[in-house]
């Protein structure tokens, strides 16, 4: 996987099953190994284009294009408009055993074994 970029939904981030100071250690090292991290906010009841929209437009304010991209989504509409737009899917919480996610994560410091 040739990763640049990790985009977060807002959601994934605010888990319960995701202690919020493991993924604040988490995000830094991340950054520390160079990837680029936004986090966004999905809509249950738009479109796919439109969460797709949202989340090209983040790949291209972080200066990466769309397959260089992995969106962790706790929710099965983000990692359909992860996949949608070209992006690695990867499911947590809800979206834990998505059929159509990439890989699947039980919390958030498991990116750091898979983006090492």
């Amino acid at each position: 996987m040739d990763i640049q970029a990790i985009i977060f939904g807002v959601d994934a981030v605010n888990i319960k099953n995701g202690v919020p100071s493991m993924s604040e250690k988490t995000f830094f090292q991340l950054q520390k190994r160079g990837y680029k991290l936004a986090a966004v906010e999905t809509v249950k009841n738009e479109k796919i284009s439109s969460q797709s929209d949202i989340l090209l437009g983040t790949a291209r304010t972080l200066g990466v294009s769309a397959h260089k991209c992995a969106v962790v989504e706790s929710a099965p509409f983000g990692i359909d408009a992860a996949k949608s737009s070209g992006m690695t899917a990867i499911g947590i919480g809800g979206a834990g055993n998505y059929i159509f996610a990439d890989m699947c994560i039980g919390n958030i410091s498991e990116l750091l074994d898979i983006f090492a």
